[in-house]
């Protein structure tokens, strides 16, 4: 009985070790750096700019065209600012909702590799987005940015060798921030957008 059980164990254990080396065989990982730049839908609806720093896991479910054709699901951790300015009067000076997000994209995503070197790849999916720390320039008492959000990512980009170069757009489906003046009854709900141009690099199979 202990033989039969050590035997199985053996056998389950080299399987599992086979399924994981089978798997994480053409897993490629990405980090990027770039630009961001959002604005809200009303009050805060001029741009703000910020750094945008991320990394991305991806792992092909289906090959076609003799692996010209590459489709895959991709989960990432994103930085960035989300956000937007007020612009202010002869009186005032501007003011800002401005918050700090880690963002989850989780999507699938689309490769064409056409020459040897070069592909163009297309992503979409849902992403959560929590925020970290509120900008030093929100400085007025009528803000409040909501702690999680939940969008629409879409990415576009175009890679040689390793280096990619790419087109993100994310759209805010739930509020970002709820503004409360004074001179008003209730608040406002307020959406983010943000989009994206950065350089990435991919270490792994592609």
């Amino acid at each position: 009985m202990k033989k039969t059980i050590l035997i199985l164990t053996l056998v389950m254990a080299a399987t599992a070790s086979t399924m994981a080396q089978n798997f994480f065989s053409d897993v490629n990982y990405s980090i990027n750096a770039g630009l961001s730049i959002s604005d809200c839908n009303k009050v805060f609806n001029e741009v703000k700019l910020g750094p945008s720093l991320g990394a991305d896991v991806a792992k092909p479910f289906l090959y076609l065209g003799d692996g010209k054709h590459k489709f895959y699901g991709q989960v990432g951790v994103h930085f960035a600012k989300w956000g937007g300015n007020k612009p202010g009067t002869f009186m005032t000076g501007d003011e800002s909702a401005m918050a700090y997000h880690f963002t989850i994209p989780m999507c699938a995503g689309y490769q064409f590799k056409f020459g040897s070197k070069w592909s163009l790849y297309t992503e979409l999916g849902p992403f959560i987005s929590f925020k970290g720390k509120e900008g030093e320039f929100n400085e007025n008492n009528y803000v409040e940015c909501k702690s999680v959000m939940f969008g629409l990512a879409f990415n576009l980009g175009i890679r040689y060798k390793r280096f990619s170069i790419a087109y993100i757009n994310n759209l805010g489906i739930s509020d970002f921030a709820k503004y409360t003046p004074d001179w008003e009854p209730k608040p406002q709900s307020i959406k983010s957008k943000s989009v994206t141009f950065n350089l990435r690099y991919t270490f792994g199979s592609i």
